[in-house]
């Protein structure tokens, strides 16, 4: 996967981190197990992401390369564990977008789809939910 030039540094300084930062992060996100999932959750949070359109080429790379690659679980424990008020809508919206191909494969994406329209629902109306996630379930 190829990173866009400013999460390129992003990335290095977060690799930089020590180990007791990044078992820090990642008790933040949930997911221990994979390291590059980590610096993943970091880098699209709305804390730290650089700039949208460089997210969602992130997010469409990384999906991409791991369903391509058959990493169904991995793909299911990312969606499980995103919190969805910590992300941009267009990030989240991305991430239904980029797996509704695979949906039947991701048993947890249902769950994500319904965690975002509850979270949409609590920050815009109902007919600009609607709008947003038709064709997305």
């Amino acid at each position: 996967m190829v990173l866009p030039p400013n999460f390129r540094n992003k990335f290095k300084e977060m690799i930089k981190y020590e180990n007791s930062k990044i078992k820090t992060v990642s008790s933040n996100y949930e997911i221990i197990d994979y390291p590059e999932v980590i610096n993943f959750f970091y880098l699209l949070d709305k804390k730290h992401a650089i700039d949208i359109d460089d997210s969602l080429k992130f997010v469409f790379d990384y999906f991409d390369e791991l369903l391509l690659n058959d990493k169904f679980n991995l793909c299911n424990k990312i969606l499980n564990s995103i919190k969805v008020n910590n992300y941009h809508v267009d990030i989240l919206i991305g991430i239904l977008t980029i797996t509704f191909s695979w949906k039947n494969q991701l048993n947890l994406r249902s769950e994500f789809y319904n965690r975002l329209k509850v979270h949409l629902s609590k920050i815009l109306k109902t007919s600009e939910v609607k709008e947003i996630l038709v064709g997305l379930e």
